[in-house]
């Protein structure tokens, strides 16, 4: 399990850059003799790169201070490598062991340490530096080196490298992450040894250089150009980051912080960006007055690439996103672009400013982020919109947040958020889904201990360690003694525990007044948490509340104190505002009221349509209610959130249709109906509308009888039109692809289609593309040659055809293929990072029949792919969710 877990950090952590500047070096930095000149290459035995605890506490306790002067030199964009140089300024408290610095998958031409040549001692992932070599107090350490690109299309680790097919122009960018920023350049690349940076950089005469500072100067001419950026305050390695090319650039001049938004020649869709910039810097202010500590950077900078990144962890001064979310067909996912760029802004204190000694406590950092991301989201929208907008950020926080958390955090593979990680690929480990945990506790602990409580310990952390790292033990001992409550009960049960209690409300009333109320647990546990019930009255049609009750949950029955005489209620909710970290279960009375009526409150409509959507408690209740409500919904996150929920049921009622013969005839009768509804609302949407977007997206989702092919076919074919719907290259790709998934002679002529259009226009994009066609066809041949040739694939190529190769509607050819499946899943996971090895096992895995469920058991017990279970657990519980969906009477 070692090697594997070793082995799999080799792909999947490295996502930080380097950027700063060597004003001094080996050699004049105007030298432009190659490496090999100089000094021999040192060939090197490739290792496996892991760090650990005990030796990060080891290199520590030798280490005073550091700093870096980096010269990096990407003048050849046609060139496979970049070349470099940086010295490292050292003050050790004793030079009594030898020191290693981390590099990953370099190549070392040259090294002195105190102005005396040695042969590098290096094995792929550690310099070793002798003990005689070094001395108490000040050191210099300077290495010559060379590091390959990463190829956007195969890795998105390292610095990687993106070629526009457009125009053949070359952008580098790169991200932060765990043990990242040592696949750049060499440096000791542990978060709780902090360093100042100077960067200069030689590039193209044309590109633009970003690092975490702003320029001091960019000089030169001819064939090359000269960055110099200025020293940084001491930041941990993960701080950095570096973007280049030939960038257009478009500024924010209204606010105090420079923010700019740069996006490559080619794009042409030019955006608005102003809105954007206004909402980076309300959030800036909201964070400055909230946490009374300033933004730690001089600016920020938001580079825009077609590639499948935003990356919120950690932090640096800018932020590389997918330039898709610009676009006005993707403007339905703007409130989820702004909340990860507000959670990356949140990172430059959460991160930048205060770093964690280890990375095993690396969750605090992202929950932190992630919390006062919605927090940021909901005050931006309170100020300028109205409370409706403040509550969709919290129903966005309930479903994107929440809801995630709550599923992953009962299956057995689960953890407690506080755990020992001794090596760092443990600590990545399910990293997203850790930081919604944690976002998700965190707000429980706020609500409980009030505002002013939370807000003065994280104001104390910041004043405390800024520029600093301390553990996330810390802040709750901090909030322990801002706030006067003991807290070593709370976090046991908090921090040092998984799962999720699952509550109910059940109340009588006597002469039209409510006469008990009490919250139920069928499984309390030993954990205890406020929850506000809610009492709700009918009125017009309209279910409002008029009062809420605080309660403390703890065993299996708890009652509530009932105010007075209160109205008997038509309703009751035991976790209204959802500041509890519970599931709800409805009795049928509550499930036939919500039915019925609609709630006042967005936010309380939010937790209703989870009920309905995940994991229905009826298919039929879920179809009439979505059927009745959906055609009047105008808000476009609702719509979205909805949509996506039906989706989610939609493909378990296709899986159920192709294993369970019994119910085939009524799950046909309801995607018939979903199907028929999403064309209906396509044609009568608001032209080139979010509305009418979502609506074409979720018709491609569902379209799969005869009549769907038709109508998708007369939309290509131009003998359809829907107003202002544009059919954009990608959209027609979109359309040829759900055709080619049809079976028989509704699929006829769809190969076809993908063929012409391949002819029109051959390009990386277009290959990709037509390949996801040839995938997604019926033929269980064709399939198993593509589950053959995805070892070999770079890796979008891999996810791309994994995200095609078993759509919900071809279950029928997943039994003969399964086998095959899980061959391809296992012969991917060494080479794979975590993400696509997710990826792959997200789509492939697709199963809903007892024999299907036994065998991903068998498949969840095997050990190779133990870094992959909280994954592999969550889709044999939805396999069983879908297996279990006759059972239970739903289809009625």
């Amino acid at each position: 399990m070692l090697r594997y877990c070793l082995t799999l950090l080799s792909t999947v952590l490295i996502r930080a850059v380097i950027s700063i500047a060597l004003l001094t070096g080996l050699t004049s930095c105007q030298s432009s003799a190659p490496p090999e000149q100089n000094a021999r290459k040192v060939q090197v035995t490739v290792s496996e790169p892991s760090l650990t605890l005990a030796q990060a506490q080891q290199r520590k306790a030798m280490i005073r201070q550091a700093s870096y002067d980096v010269y990096l030199d990407i003048t050849d964009g046609e060139a496979s490598e970049y070349s470099g140089r940086i010295t490292i300024h050292l003050d050790l408290h004793k030079a009594d062991n030898p020191l290693t610095v981390d590099f990953q998958q370099g190549q070392i031409h040259r090294l002195l340490v105190n102005s005396n040549s040695l042969t590098p001692d290096y094995n792929g992932q550690l310099l070793t530096l002798p003990r005689k070599s070094l001395k108490t107090g000040e050191n210099t350490i300077e290495i010559e080196f060379t590091h390959t690109y990463s190829d956007s299309s195969n890795s998105d680790t390292g610095l990687t490298k993106f070629t526009d097919p457009e125009d053949n122009n070359h952008y580098l960018y790169s991200q932060p992450g765990v043990y990242a920023t040592s696949q750049i350049l060499p440096l000791f690349d542990q978060p709780d040894i902090k360093a100042s940076f100077r960067l200069t950089v030689k590039a193209p005469p044309q590109w633009q250089v970003i690092t975490q500072t702003q320029e001091r100067q960019a000089v030169g001419g001819g064939p090359e150009r000269w960055w110099y950026f200025p020293e940084t305050r001491p930041v941990s390695p993960h701080s950095f980051s570096l973007q280049a090319g030939p960038f257009k650039v478009s500024r924010y001049e209204q606010g105090k912080l420079p923010i700019r938004l740069l996006l490559r020649q080619s794009f042409h869709d030019e955006p608005n960006p102003r809105e954007l910039f206004a909402m980076v810097d309300n959030a800036r202010v909201f964070y400055q007055q909230y946490l009374e500590q300033p933004y730690p950077f001089f600016k920020y900078d938001m580079v825009a690439l077609p590639v499948d990144v935003l990356n919120a962890e950690m932090t640096s001064a800018n932020v590389v996103l997918n330039e898709k979310y610009l676009l006005p067909e993707h403007s339905a996912d703007q409130p989820e672009t702004r909340q990860q760029l507000l959670e990356h802004l949140a990172h430059s204190w959460f991160g930048g400013s205060i770093s964690m000694d280890w990375w095993s406590d690396q969750w605090l950092m992202d929950g932190l982020a992630r919390y006062l991301s919605y927090m940021a989201l909901a005050r931006s929208e309170t100020d300028t919109r109205s409370k409706e907008s403040n509550d969709e950020s919290w129903s966005m926080f309930h479903n994107q947040v929440k809801q995630s958390a709550y599923f992953y955090d009962q299956l057995p593979a689960a953890e407690p958020l506080r755990h020992n990680a001794e090596i760092n690929i443990l600590a990545t480990l399910n990293s997203d889904i850790k930081a919604s945990k944690a976002a998700a506790v965190l707000q429980l602990l706020h609500h409980n201990l009030g505002d002013d409580a939370f807000r003065q310990a994280l104001q104390q952390l910041l004043q405390q360690y800024a520029d600093s790292s301390t553990r996330a033990q810390t802040f709750f001992e901090l909030i322990h003694n801002t706030s006067g409550q003991p807290l070593k009960n709370w976090e046991k049960q908090w921090l040092d525990t998984s799962g999720v209690q699952t509550v109910s409300a059940s109340y009588q009333c006597k002469k039209g007044s409510l006469s008990s109320l009490q919250v139920d647990q069928p499984a309390p546990g030993k954990r205890s948490q406020v929850v506000h019930v809610g009492l709700f009255k009918n009125r017009q049609s309209t279910l409002q509340r008029y009062r809420t009750l605080p309660v403390v949950i703890d065993g299996k029955s708890t009652k509530v104190d009932i105010p007075g005489q209160q109205p008997c209620p038509d309703f009751v909710y035991p976790n209204v505002d959802d500041k509890g970290y519970v599931r709800v279960q409805l009795d049928e009375q509550s499930l036939k009221t919500i039915l019925k009526w609609a709630f006042s409150e967005p936010l309380m409509q939010t937790l209703i349509d989870s009920h309905l959507y995940q994991s229905p408690v009826s298919v039929r209740s879920a179809m009439t209610y979505a059927t009745a409500r959906l055609p009047d919904e105008t808000n476009v996150w609702r719509l979205k959130s909805q949509l996506t929920g039906l989706k989610q049921l939609s493909d378990q009622l296709f899986r159920l249709k192709s294993a369970n013969p019994a119910v085939q005839t009524v799950s046909s009768h309801w995607l018939l109906t979903l199907e028929e509804l999403a064309w209906q609302q396509l044609n009568i949407a608001e032209p080139d509308s979010p509305l009418q977007n979502l609506w074409f997206d979720f018709f491609l989702h569902i379209a799969h009888t005869d009549d769907s092919a038709m109508q998708l076919k007369r939309l290509l074919e131009g003998r359809w039109e829907i107003s202002d719907l544009q059919l954009t290259p990608t959209r027609r790709w979109q359309i040829i692809i759900r055709l080619n998934t049809f079976p028989g002679k509704t699929a006829k002529n769809s190969w076809d289609l993908a063929r012409r259009e391949y002819q029109k226009h051959r390009s990386p994009a277009t290959t990709r593309m037509y390949q996801m066609a040839d995938a997604s066809r019926p033929d269980t041949l064709v399939k198993s040659q593509w589950l053959n040739r995805l070892e070999s694939l770079p890796w979008l190529e891999a996810e791309a055809i994994s995200r095609v190769l078993f759509p919900a509607s071809q279950y029928s050819l997943v039994p003969a293929l399964r086998q095959s499946i899980f061959t391809a899943l296992l012969n991917n996971q060494p080479e794979r990072s975590s993400p696509m090895l997710n990826q792959l096992i997200s789509n492939l895995l697709n199963e809903c029949s007892a024999n299907g469920v036994q065998q991903l058991q068998t498949f969840s017990d095997n050990k190779t792919l133990s870094a992959s279970q909280l994954q592999i657990q969550a889709q044999l519980q939805m396999a069983k969710q879908c297996q279990h969906l006759p059972k239970n009477a739903v289809l009625k």
